[in-house]
């Protein structure tokens, strides 16, 4: 079972209620895995300036009503809402120079923004306006009752690699303690991408999920392959 983002943090919760369905699970640059406690975020916040604490706080009021991008994107005319997309497609995704690919990724993101929402109704009741879990997933991955549990990010990604490092300790000090029913976990990082790392670098990406899916052997020798996140942290693999 795999998931991306707000997906992977959906997957995790599958598989809390069904594990006996899941052998492998594959968390792609998944979202509400860190404690935000832990790394004092609201202290960080009172130390910013004035200008930066009134854009959050109106970020925060707009995602507790339940406004997300996409709702914000529904308010606008067509023509305006196509741009803002394609823009965010520019800015975002320089890999993609195809121009077939641009145009067909973006009626695609625009198609799926402007309909009416779904799923993004769930977001305020699950994660914070700054993306951090009410539960976080760091301390509910060393429960599951699932094998193996593999993360996957970006090298340039927003979402915090070593939340992934870290439930990789926690699940390995409790299997050094005996637990043996502990899930393996492995953390991967693909280079030259970000949290849209399977459009940035799908090759590479492709092969991270075949190891994650315990297939590496059927890579061939010259097959570009994901770092290991957790002997990578202390280099310069992931930008500041």
């Amino acid at each position: 079972l795999g998931g991306h983002s707000m997906g992977g943090y959906l997957s995790v919760a599958y598989s809390e209620k069904y594990p006996e369905r899941v052998e492998r699970l594959i968390l792609l640059s998944p979202a509400g895995v860190p404690d935000d406690q832990k790394l004092d975020v609201e202290g960080r916040l009172k130390e910013a300036s004035m200008s930066y604490r009134v854009v959050i706080g109106l970020v925060r009021k707009l995602y507790d009503k339940g406004v997300t991008p996409a709702a914000f994107l529904r308010t606008l005319p067509e023509r305006r809402g196509r741009t803002m997309v394609e823009n965010y497609i520019e800015r975002r995704l320089p890999a993609i120079t195809c121009p077939d690919e641009r145009k067909n990724l973006s009626e695609y993101l625009y198609t799926n923004a402007a309909l009416p929402g779904s799923g993004e109704d769930c977001l305020n009741k699950l994660l914070k306006p700054t993306a951090f879990g009410i539960n976080p997933l760091v301390y509910r991955i060393p429960s599951l009752k699932v094998k193996h549990v593999s993360f996957i990010y970006g090298q340039n990604d927003w979402m915090d690699p070593s939340a992934g490092v870290q439930a990789k300790e926690l699940c390995d000090m409790r299997r050094i303690e005996g637990n043996d029913d502990i899930p393996e976990v492995q953390v991967y990082g693909v280079r030259d991408a970000g949290h849209l790392l399977m459009l940035e670098n799908w090759k590479e990406f492709n092969n991270a999920v075949i190891m994650s899916a315990g297939k590496e052997h059927r890579l061939p020798r010259h097959a570009s392959k994901p770092f290991k996140v957790a002997e990578s942290l202390s280099s310069d693999f992931f930008s500041p």
